[in-house]
């Protein structure tokens, strides 16, 4: 059977080919991360001397020489003034990525995405920060140790400014209609009070999932206290369950959000698991081998998993 589906709110669609399903096991094999050596590591501990300096250190006790380091790219996108380019080194630990944190490591780490994409995002210059992850060869990683990449530009990137535009026109926030519509359905990985995450009706890989906040926030700095903690408990748990299992998955992660104007906040997961082809590249529209329902039930491990962080 094959079935066209089309975005939530944009006109964007993909085919669910489902004579081509696959299960999580049929995806072995189709990745690539190979571990390297911490000693010529320079996001390691003791390795500061080969990159540029520190623009931000984190620590989550005053005995850690540090947990979080952030500098320039050395080979940056964009420089001042025409732009920014930084490295968050996730951890100081060369064989540990955030599906492996503690609670008070991945709450460390939301803070400081926050606070990141806060002082870039106060910049005169700036319309938009990007803040994103490449995890394995096959999502864009060029260093093995755990990190996380922000570049903030002076221009509103042409995908979000469609989207924008769609917005404008409607009566209500798409965002918010979809967190109605996803919550409790089969395509839900973990809920609790604050945030959603499940596999899109229309989603452009297989195992593609969406992290949307319930109250509408413009981006990570309007978060609270519960949202916060719910957020990285959240993202941590989705990670572990993609590194579970598929076998630790090349991914991406970005967060679309931004400055100063009305807009939903919302986190894209898209693990590395089929290639844009001659078709895809031809019409922009994707052919997808997992069913988006089939992806939450192997993720969420069934409804009894769904578990809320939020104490009542």
């Amino acid at each position: 059977m094959v079935e066209i589906r089309r975005h939530y709110f944009l006109k964007r669609y993909c085919i669910l080919a489902s004579m081509r399903a696959k299960r999580p096991q049929d995806f072995a094999g189709e990745r690539e991360r190979i571990r390297t050596s911490s000693k010529d590591c320079p996001f390691c501990m003791g390795n500061e001397n080969m990159t540029p300096p520190e623009t931000a250190v984190y620590r989550l006790n005053k005995e850690h020489e540090w947990d979080l380091r952030c500098f320039e790219n050395l080979y940056p996108a964009l420089s001042p003034p025409d732009g920014y380019h930084e490295v968050i080194v996730d951890t100081a630990s060369h064989d540990r990525s955030p599906a492996d944190f503690t609670d008070e490591e991945m709450h460390l780490l939301v803070d400081v995405y926050r606070e990141r994409f806060d002082t870039y995002a106060r910049k005169d210059t700036i319309a938009y920060v990007s803040l994103f992850k490449n995890y394995g060869k096959a999502a864009g990683a060029s260093i093995y140790h755990s990190h996380t990449q922000l570049i903030a530009v002076p221009i509103m990137p042409p995908e979000l400014d469609t989207e924008r535009n769609v917005i404008k026109q409607l009566d209500h926030c798409p965002y918010c209609s979809i967190v109605e519509k996803e919550s409790g359905s089969s395509r839900v990985i973990i809920e609790d009070r604050e945030w959603l995450a499940f596999a899109p009706f229309y989603s452009e890989t297989p195992f593609e999932v969406w992290i949307v906040p319930k109250s509408h926030i413009n981006n990570l700095t309007y978060m609270d206290s519960k949202q916060t903690t719910s957020l990285s408990m959240i993202l941590r748990d989705v990670l572990k369950r993609l590194k579970t299992v598929l076998d630790d998955p090349p991914y991406n992660y970005h967060f679309l959000q931004t400055i100063g104007e009305n807009y939903h906040l919302n986190i894209r997961i898209l693990p590395r698991l089929s290639i844009k082809a001659g078709f895809e590249l031809n019409t922009g529209i994707y052919i997808l081998t997992v069913p988006p329902e089939d992806a939450a039930g192997f993720l969420s491990g069934g409804a009894k998993d769904r578990q809320s962080y939020i104490s009542p």
